[in-house]
């Protein structure tokens, strides 16, 4: 079993989420190593890394956040719209496929990619199901496309949610990158916040290049398909 350790010294290294260095205890568990990848030069600054964790994780248990995250993820409410007529029904749909309504779901940023979590991807298919495809919902568990329609229907649902966040955040990643750089520095905690704002809002760009990238491969499997 894993317990918690107090480890003097080790929390005078500064953290940074890409640090290529592994924590470790040599086999009698006596001895505490930090082991790097990575070259450096003498007198150079060592980083190490808590591991991918998302900024508002190392915000709130670690009061701190790393400005340039690379592994990052943002957590999306799903709910479905009350007014919708088949609102009761979808919800019956969404239980069926192991997805709450109310709901939350991650979408997790990589150095090279983002991952949009299949039951978000399920709820937004359901979300714009139409009446004459009702039977029909139970390819989406199977990871089999509904139709043409209802799959571009839930991308560009997909678009629009992600968009809408960008746009109700109070500034954009440039203005808050400037003001993080911004000469005589911040204070630790307004460092802080602004840096879990903006990497939020670029897991949210980067969600929708995602989405549009998806959108492009889906209309010309479509056209494909049509073809063959």
């Amino acid at each position: 079993a894993l317990h918690p350790v107090l480890v003097p010294v080790a929390d005078v290294f500064n953290l940074k989420s890409d640090a290529e260095t592994l924590i470790s205890t040599d086999p009698s568990g006596a001895l505490f190593q930090i082991h790097t990848k990575q070259p450096f030069k003498k007198g150079e600054q060592v980083f190490i890394s808590l591991g991918h964790k998302s900024t508002f994780h190392l915000l709130s248990n670690y009061g701190y956040a790393d400005p340039d995250n690379a592994m990052d993820s943002i957590s999306v409410r799903m709910r479905l719209d009350p007014e919708d007529p088949f609102v009761d029904m979808k919800e019956k749909m969404l239980a069926k496929l192991g997805v709450r309504s109310g709901g939350s779901a991650t979408v997790t940023k990589s150095k090279d990619d983002v991952t949009i979590p299949n039951d978000l991807l399920a709820f937004t298919k359901v979300q714009v199901l139409k009446p004459r495809d009702f039977d029909q919902f139970l390819d989406i568990a199977e990871g089999k496309p509904v139709s043409l329609r209802n799959q571009l229907d839930s991308l560009r649902k997909l678009m629009v949610f992600f968009s809408r966040l960008l746009a109700n955040a109070p500034t954009t990643v440039q203005e808050d990158g400037d003001t993080l750089m911004r000469e005589g520095g911040l204070a630790k905690r307004t460092a802080f916040a602004i840096a879990y704002r903006r990497n939020e809002n670029i897991v949210l760009h980067e969600a929708m290049k995602k989405v549009a990238s998806m959108w492009e491969s889906m209309l010309l499997q479509g056209v494909d398909d049509k073809l063959t």
